[in-house]
């Protein structure tokens, strides 16, 4: 069997079911035993085993496979026997040693969503996954996030300072999905136009453009979405008291994600040069 592709779940069943096999027996360096080593040691996420003592005061690591060595940067001739407190002494206050007393009591298992680990010696993002095995082991299944969550602030700052930049720009700015509806739009738009935020959001954003450009702008949009990288029209925008302005309407594209696909970026600015011009 190859222990690195089972999930969770699995993993968990195969090591209970050695742990009673083991149990039963009383021998040690059996098969049995060997191939409980070769699960909790290949498999492809972080696992520790924990032996409670005191009724739970304090849990002592029994095992700690190749993957947590590798995250937490431990080795397991230093780690193995010894308190966990006294390798992260974090753990107390990261409320990780909570769910293994609920757990070591219940017997029902608890997942600890993901939170940052702190110690002088390392720190990160961890979710754990925490079972008690028929032994009356502490058993857990354990991620580290820490790419992904770097990853999730950066978006989270690039989106915030994008936010800041659009609404505040110095320029006409709106947004629209694939479909041509507006999603955003900045406090300048609201002012040249005359319509809030809220009157806009959710309209199609060719009722903002006369008639007479209409299926201009709309054929615009469509090019953009086939691969064009920006163009420029002038187009005549409609206000809000039914005023025509023409103005020079520069559109782009870019990704979101997968999930929410294209959107459209719009900039409008007093017409200047020549209609009909692809930009590179």
């Amino acid at each position: 069997m190859k222990y690195s592709s089972l999930s969770k779940e699995q993993l968990l069943a195969e090591l209970d079911k050695k742990h009673q096999e083991i149990d039963s027996l009383k021998y040690q360096n059996t098969v049995i035993e060997r191939q409980y080593g070769e699960i909790v040691e290949n498999a492809k996420c972080c696992i520790a085993v924990y032996e409670a003592q005191d009724e739970g005061r304090s849990f002592i690591i029994k095992e700690f496979n190749r993957y947590a060595q590798e995250v937490e940067n431990v080795k397991r001739k230093d780690i193995i026997g010894r308190n966990v407190l006294d390798i992260f002494p974090g753990v107390e206050k990261f409320g990780l040693l909570d769910v293994f007393r609920r757990v070591l009591e219940t017997g029902k298992d608890e997942i600890f969503p993901v939170s940052l680990y702190i110690d002088q010696r390392i720190s990160g993002w961890r979710e754990n996954h925490v079972y008690r095995l028929s032994s009356g082991d502490i058993i857990s299944f354990y991620s580290d996030l820490t790419r992904e969550k770097s990853i999730e602030y950066a978006y989270e700052t690039t989106g915030r300072k994008y936010k800041l930049f659009f609404d505040n720009a110095p320029i006409v700015i709106f947004e629209t999905d694939e479909n041509g509806f507006i999603v955003d739009c900045n406090n300048l738009f609201e002012k040249l136009l005359g319509y809030s935020r809220d009157e806009s959001v959710g309209r199609k954003s060719a009722d903002f453009i006369s008639d007479k450009d209409k299926l201009k702008f709309m054929e615009m949009q469509k090019e953009i979405i086939s691969g064009k990288l920006t163009l420029k029209r002038n187009l005549h925008v409609l206000t809000k008291d039914k005023k025509e302005n023409l103005l020079s309407i520069t559109s782009g594209a870019f990704e979101v994600s997968r999930k929410n696909g294209l959107r459209l970026i719009h900039f409008i600015c007093q017409t200047c040069g020549n209609d009909d011009v692809a930009c590179l």
